[in-house]
């Protein structure tokens, strides 16, 4: 089972780190910033077994959210 969680006690900040350091859109980013950003954003972690194994961030200005409009 898989559990998703916006709770930023969870977060596993190295492996976040390392996840983004290796990635196509922002290879080598310092940790600091990574910090920066978790902090300034929406984040939430995919958890099992008690380990992280997914992240996602939205920037987002707090105040509202996308939704689904009908014409």
């Amino acid at each position: 089972m898989i559990t998703l969680s916006a709770d930023p006690a969870l977060f596993d900040g190295p492996r976040i780190h390392a996840w983004l350091a290796s990635s196509y859109c922002s290879p080598g980013i310092a940790r600091p910033l990574v910090e920066r950003a978790l902090g300034g954003s929406h984040c939430l972690g995919a958890y099992r077994g008690g380990t992280q194994i997914g992240f996602a961030r939205a920037i987002t200005d707090r105040a509202t959210f996308a939704a689904a409009r009908r014409a």
